[in-house]
Order: C-alpha cells, then structure tokens, then sequence
C-alpha cells in the first residue's frame, strides 16, 4: 500500500475518534457531523453503483437515509472498542446496505410459476392509495427493472407496458391492442415474460 496513502488514513482514524471523544465528553457535534456527513455520503454514493452495476435501479437517497441511522446507533454504542471507529462503521454500514437491497426485495421472492400467476404479481405490484411509501418504493424498483430488461424483446416489452396498464386486461383485447389475429400470440408472449422475469423474484 501506498505510504502516503496509509499515513492519511491513519490521521484521519486519529481524527476521527478524537472528535468521537469531544463528542461523548462535551456534546459538541459539529466537527464530527461534518466529518460523518461526509463520510456516509461517499459510501451512499460507493453502493448506488455497486448495485446499479449488479443491474438494480437503487438511488442515494435510498441508502443515505439508513446509513447515516447506522453512523449515529454507533456514535452511542461503546462496544465497537475493539477496533477503530472507522473500521467498525464500515462493517456497520455495510451490513445497512445489504439489509437496504434486502428490505427493498424481501416482498417479491416467490418465482412465478404460471402465466396466469404472472398476471396477478403484476398487478399486485401496481401502487395504489392504500400501499404504503415503503411497498411503493419496492414496486417501483421492480417494475423498473423488469421494464429495462435487456432480453425483452420489442414486443414483450410492448405487451408488458401494456399490462402496466391494465392488469386485468383479457388476451383478447390484449391481441387486438397488439393488432394480433389469434390472441394465442398473447398467450405465448406472456409465457416468454414469465420465464425472462421470473429471476427478479429470487432476491
């Protein structure tokens, strides 16, 4: 490693738990909010495209918010002594993020099984009044990914805005959407879908 490199991170660890210390023993929490703001911001930024090359729609604010939850929970725990600060709000904040993707995915683990099925995952996971900002914030995650997949072709892609929609569409109208003549077409469009998206449900 790199000598300079390693000298300032040592320097920052030092400075780090000396305002950790000022913090605990004076209250005063401007120099470490700064430093921790800066911190958790960087990192935010280090998971969105982490996942976002993994192919999941994530964005800062969904990580900023709970890993800076998880920068103040250890502010107040003395039991990280063991190890520096910054080393133990690194596993901290990274334990966060993963309970962030899994939080965000933990409501669409089932595999679709039939077409049919398919057509009641989807409309299950079109946001309505009644579903909270939580559950919306999953459904939009999901659809978001499934809609940009990149083995959907023109025509599943089409069909699935189209049961975006409407949900509850029949195949027949589907068919005459679509300018189809047999509403069979649908049928095996619709098989296509479920077996290219059923992995989106394996989080």
């Amino acid at each position: 490693m790199d000598l300079r490199k390693e000298m300032r991170k040592r320097a920052y660890d030092e400075q780090l738990e000396t305002e950790v210390e000022r913090y605990k023993t004076t209250g005063d929490f401007n120099k470490l909010f700064r430093m921790l703001k800066s911190y958790v911001n960087e990192k935010s930024k280090t998971y969105v495209k982490e996942y976002q090359a993994r192919g999941l729609r994530v964005y800062f604010d969904d990580f900023a918010g709970p890993l800076w939850d998880a920068a103040m929970d250890l502010i107040e725990d003395d039991g990280y002594r063991k190890n520096t600060f910054r080393v133990v709000l690194n596993h901290r904040l990274n334990d966060r993020a993963k309970n962030v993707i899994r939080d965000l995915m933990t409501d669409k683990r089932k595999a679709l099984t039939t077409a049919s099925e398919f057509d009641e995952v989807l409309e299950e996971t079109i946001p309505d009044k009644t579903v909270d900002v939580e559950e919306t914030a999953i459904n939009r995650v999901l659809i978001e990914q499934m809609s940009h997949d990149e083995s959907l072709t023109d025509e599943e892609k089409r069909l699935f805005q189209l049961l975006r929609a409407d949900p509850e569409a029949s195949n027949q109208k589907l068919a005459e959407k679509m300018e189809y003549k047999h509403k069979e077409k649908i049928r095996r469009l619709k098989e296509n879908l479920r077996e290219k998206l059923a992995r989106y449900y394996y989080y």
